[in-house]
């Protein structure tokens, strides 16, 4: 079902970072980067990413920032098939952020 409400969408959102915040915290990891996976009924797919300077693992925090990224898409305009949310840029809790090569967690 093709979602088209924007309050549904970002607490769609908000749960998926939710989700992502679980992963983080049970590997000990932080982040720098979240990103935001939108697929619209027609199947085109468009991304949308914010990177802070230092790494963390906010929830509320990760949660806001995915739903601003959201208003940068035509989601209020469009119905939606998919949401991701993703997280890249990662580091242990007690390490420096990697700079190379980050892993990724993306959820669906």
């Amino acid at each position: 079902m093709d979602l088209e409400d924007v309050v549904e969408m970002k607490a769609e959102l908000a749960k998926l970072s939710d989700r992502v915040v679980n992963s983080l915290e049970k590997k000990e990891l932080l982040a720098r980067t979240v990103t935001i996976k939108v697929r619209y009924s027609d199947f085109s797919l468009v991304t949308r990413s914010h990177t802070l300077e230092r790494a963390g693992c906010d929830r509320q925090g990760y949660a806001e920032r995915a739903a601003a990224l959201l208003d940068r898409t035509d989601a209020a305009r469009r119905p939606v098939r998919l949401l991701g949310v993703g997280v890249h840029g990662l580091s242990a809790k007690d390490a420096a952020p990697q700079a190379a090569h980050p892993e990724q967690l993306l959820l669906e």
